[in-house]
């Protein structure tokens, strides 16, 4: 079993929280695309998704890596605060897939679409983008397990918007990948949704 944090703070639960969004997204990822390149933004301490994923290029940036950059078991990891710095650090059209997991409800909500084109800029046409999140509802249940260490509070207190699927449709038709098509799920028992949006 993997010791290492794969998030920010201390939760009874967190890495089973993080397999779980780990095996949904790797589900979404259509196989034709894994012989390109993946950018996981929001990694987190350690790229645990990026370490159960095949691609042959992996790629993660958050806030909370340690230098400007390192290479983790064939992955290459860059430390970059999304929330501050919205313009990515990549060529038009680099990647294959981007994952955002467990990331967009940590970010301002005026600030979304600028980061979904920042995404659809460096994705390669018929690239998919996939991201986890929180069903709004669920704010209060996540505050509550917080308190008792259930889950990180250090991560449910850095939250800024709990997102509904409908709202999250919305945002996307406001971006880039408008002209995309767009899929929208839940899992977990409806406490967290994903979405896959192919450019």
């Amino acid at each position: 079993m993997d010791d290492r944090n794969r998030t920010r703070g201390f939760g009874v639960i967190e890495k089973y929280l993080s397999s779980r969004r780990a095996h949904v997204a790797d589900k979404l990822i259509p196989h034709g695309l894994r012989k390109g390149s993946l950018l996981d933004i929001g990694c987190g301490p350690y790229p645990y998704f990026l370490t159960h994923t095949e691609f042959n290029i992996k790629v993660g940036i958050d806030q909370e890596c340690q230098g400007s950059s390192m290479n983790l078991e064939g992955i290459t990891i860059r430390q970059w605060d999304v929330g501050k710095n919205l313009k990515l650090p990549f060529e038009n059209a680099t990647f294959d897939a981007v994952t955002m997991l467990a990331v967009i409800e940590h970010l301002e909500l005026d600030h979304l679409i600028s980061i979904l084109d920042e995404i659809h800029r460096l994705m390669k046409s018929g690239g998919c983008l996939i991201m986890t999140s929180p069903s709004f509802w669920t704010a209060p249940i996540l505050f509550a397990l917080s308190r008792i260490g259930v889950i990180s509070k250090l991560e449910i207190d850095d939250h800024k918007h709990a997102y509904s699927l409908s709202e999250l449709s919305l945002i996307i038709g406001k971006s880039h990948f408008s002209t995309g098509s767009c899929g929208m799920g839940h899992f977990e028992w409806g406490m967290n949704m994903w979405v896959r949006v192919t450019k």
